[in-house]
């Protein structure tokens, strides 16, 4: 009988030093996780700002100040225009108010 809780107090104390070095890494990678897509995200956000500074492309912004959608247009040296249109979403209900227009 005492074997038998000895082996069970064994298997709670495995269990617990388990849980506790699980939960140490997966707490740690998902901060760096975090912290990796927050750099990604401001790198993301220079380079738009770059684009369109530069005059080479035209966003249009959610209410957030998150890019919902990108207006292209490629100028040549001849009387002729490109236009280009992107929706960028996140999920599958894109909002027919985020969709965007025709600038042309």
């Amino acid at each position: 009988m005492w074997q038998f809780i000895w082996q069970l107090a064994g298997l709670l104390v495995g269990g617990l030093i388990t849980l506790v070095v699980s939960w140490y890494f997966y707490k740690r990678a998902g901060d760096e996780l975090r912290a990796e897509a927050d750099k990604i995200r401001r790198l993301n956000d220079f380079i738009c700002t770059g684009l369109e500074q530069a005059g080479l492309a035209k966003f249009r912004r959610n209410k957030d100040g998150e890019i919902s959608a990108m207006y292209i247009e490629l100028k040549t040296a001849g009387p002729f225009k490109i236009h280009g249109t992107a929706t960028l979403t996140a999920d599958k209900k894109a909002e027919d108010s985020e969709t965007p227009r025709n600038a042309g």
